[in-house]
């Protein structure tokens, strides 16, 4: 980030000091601001942190500042290097892109600044030739730049409208009965308005009623937002692997407070002041010969019969819908995947890295390779010494997810169902050797993948059932060998692998998550994967409790320590680590 970003953001560092411009000039030395959660959790808060060298990739790095907590600009971020942009090494139309950020002068508009990032667009063009239009320039709110996505819009719209249809399901029968309610009384108040109570009396105390039972509710609203968005918050941020933005906070902000206050006037007004006006407009003498005459209480026209009719369709279809939604939900989470998911835990476990991935193999890389195998083999080590794990395996893609997706062809040109010009489309997964053991999976055919298998030359896979049946149409598969086409995505064909085993169908799921597509699985080492899906069978978990809602306590107990034996493996250095209830929701 460069170090005009500090000024915009007007935020004091806790230590040290921010990034200065002197640190974005070629050969300056490498500087570093970490946030305040590294200092914590990395340093234990250590106030002489300042001047110590860490390694940012492979490059030994020095921290100069410590920003203070809740510090994350732009967006989730806790540790900021220069940014430096060698204007000499990139041709025209190859800079990097970048983000710009600005703050609003004094009393300057937002479409005052556009009109000045507008001409400023129209200088460019003036003094370089081939240039055939301007800059364009548009100014978006800060927050808009991070979620102004359509698949976030259309998520945020169908949330809406599920919670404007639930709304005015409830705020119409809340209107309907105070009507009533109101109506009902209406003998009542005759007879303290003929008793000598004044309109304004009247009107008084049915608004304050009203009051009394709108700021009850709006009591209990605010207390099961606060519960409902924190929770809403921390399933996003699993759901992600990634932190919300900082300015997401999962408190009710004041301007919320001050908004339900509002609307609790509001209601108190409607379903309290309007009916008393309403009762007491008339004259008492014609209220009293109704009232004597039976013609006090609610009275229903033609509009209002039809309401409550509609009302009450309504009532019923709503929950008869989220009903229908929630069961599919629920039967989605609860697919057959072919083996019993609710004992085990997932993981995501990534590695940092001091190069980009896919770049050509040097020392770098290899040191890279031996440190996640050496990090895999003592988690592996550590893990199934605990009492409650049987075993555990990774993969690049766990069942009942999506997984990618291909062409392939056979080698020996033999009929096969479905076959096309583009070869059969199929799914795979990187797995480790024992990933169907671990499963509690058999190998219906053949033969399962051995230790040596990842390393071996001669490529092999197994084949899931569904391959077997939708690809080769039921024809025996050990023995015969498949490679992947040619692609927009590869330019030449993929080596011949031997089919050795099938085995049944674990939710390898494609474009269509109705049901298993054929699928390929590949044995691989753990460090050609990444990030490593760990699956943690918890055989012992189930055993010892059997009620599902203790299962999952015991789940949640053994996260803390499996991450703390990640963390603590010197071969690690850092590493990612998230834990989740594999395929189980809660039952709590």
């Amino acid at each position: 980030m460069s170090a005009s970003a500090f000024r915009v953001a007007r935020v004091q560092p806790l230590l040290g000091r921010a990034l200065v411009d002197a640190d974005e000039r070629p050969g300056a030395p490498p500087v570093i601001v970490i946030g305040h959660e590294i200092w914590r959790e990395r340093f234990a808060a250590d106030s002489g942190v300042l001047g110590r060298i860490l390694r940012l990739g492979s490059e030994p790095t020095t921290i100069v500042g410590v920003m203070p907590e809740g510090f994350e600009f732009p967006a989730a971020h806790n540790a900021w290097v220069p940014l430096r942009i060698d204007r000499t090494a990139s041709g025209r139309r190859q800079m990097p892109a970048l983000l710009v950020f600005g703050r609003l002068a004094g009393q300057a508009s937002e479409k005052q600044a556009q009109a000045q990032l507008n001409a400023i667009g129209l200088q460019p063009s003036a003094g370089l030739s081939g240039t055939r239009e301007p800059l364009r320039s548009e100014i978006v709110p800060f927050a808009r730049l991070f979620f102004d996505s359509a698949d976030v819009r259309t998520a945020l719209n169908l949330g809406n409208a599920f919670v404007v249809m639930l709304l005015v399901l409830v705020s119409a029968n809340v209107a309907l009965l105070m009507f009533a309610r109101g109506a009902s009384r209406e003998s009542e108040i005759t007879v303290r308005s003929a008793l000598g109570a004044g309109r304004a009396r009247i009107v008084v105390q049915l608004f304050i009623e009203a009051l009394v039972l709108s700021a009850l509710a709006a009591a209990v609203g605010l207390a099961v937002t606060r519960v409902g968005l924190r929770s809403l918050l921390a399933m996003l941020e699993a759901d992600s692997g990634q932190r919300l933005p900082f300015w997401v906070v999962d408190s009710l902000t004041p301007v919320t407070v001050a908004y339900a206050i509002a609307l609790t006037v509001l209601c108190a007004t409607i379903i309290g002041v309007l009916p008393a006006l309403r009762i007491t407009g008339s004259s008492i003498e014609a209220r009293l010969r109704e009232s004597a005459a039976g013609g006090g209480g609610p009275r229903f026209d033609g509009l209002w019969t039809s309401v409550i009719a509609a009302q009450v369709a309504t009532t019923l279809m709503f929950p008869a819908a989220a009903f229908v939604f929630h069961r599919g939900v629920i039967r989605g989470q609860t697919r057959d995947v072919g083996f019993p998911a609710e004992q085990y835990l997932s993981a995501r476990l990534e590695f940092d890295r001091e190069s980009a991935p896919g770049v050509a193999l040097d020392a770098t890389d290899e040191a890279f390779r031996l440190r996640v195998r050496r990090t895999w083999a003592e988690l592996t080590q550590r893990l199934t010494t605990e009492p409650e794990v049987a075993g555990l395996t990774f993969a690049d893609r766990l069942p009942g997810t999506l997984h990618p997706r291909y062409r392939i062809e056979l080698d020996d040109g033999a009929p096969t169902s479905g076959a096309s010009t583009l070869g059969h489309e199929v799914v795979s997964a990187s797995v480790a050797f024992n990933f169907f053991n671990v499963l509690g999976t058999p190998v219906l055919s053949g033969r399962d993948f051995t230790s040596t298998d990842p390393e071996s030359s001669a490529g092999v896979v197994i084949v899931n059932q569904s391959f077997v049946n939708q690809t080769l149409g039921g024809q025996n598969p050990i023995g015969r060998r498949i490679r992947r086409r040619v692609s927009d995505t590869l330019s030449t064909p993929g080596l011949w692998l031997e089919i050795v085993g099938v085995v049944g169908d674990l939710g390898m799921l494609g474009a269509s998550v109705t049901g298993p597509a054929p699928g390929i699985y590949h044995p691989v080492p753990p460090d050609t994967v990444s990030p490593l899906r760990v699956a943690i069978d918890l055989a012992s978990v189930r055993h010892h409790f059997p009620q599902d809602c203790e299962v999952w306590r015991a789940k949640s107990n053994l996260h803390s320590r499996f991450e703390s034996s990640c963390r603590s493996m010197p071969s690690a250095r850092t590493c990612g680590w998230s834990l989740s209830m594999y395929l189980d929701c809660s039952p709590c």
